[in-house]
């Protein structure tokens, strides 16, 4: 089985072709999908715009995971990553949120 992370492919911005081609392409390796899980973004961001426009997001990608025959999504509940860990070489050693490395 492999899980599927947004920051690699958003299944709810691929197309059903699309979507039914990934699961294709998984299951000609003998593989299939088992989660997809979302990254950064969150449904309880401060923003509440924001929040709108992650919870569309999210529930377009359970469409997409029961499309897809995917049982399981990680909801991704973390703020954006603060600009000093998005260009860190090594996220552990960046300054996450309140000026602690994470």
């Amino acid at each position: 089985h492999v899980d599927i992370m947004d920051s690699w492919v958003r299944p709810a911005d691929l197309t059903r072709d699309e979507r039914r081609d990934l699961v294709t392409a998984a299951s000609e390796l003998g593989l299939a999908y088992s989660t997809i899980c979302v990254a950064r973004q969150s449904i309880i961001a401060a923003d509440s715009d924001q929040a709108a426009r992650n919870l569309d997001y999210s529930l377009r990608t359970v469409e997409a995971a029961a499309g897809m025959g995917v049982s399981t999504l990680c909801p991704g509940l973390h703020p954006p990553a603060p600009a000093a860990q998005q260009g860190a070489r090594r996220l552990g050693l960046a300054t996450g949120a309140g000026g602690k490395p994470c």
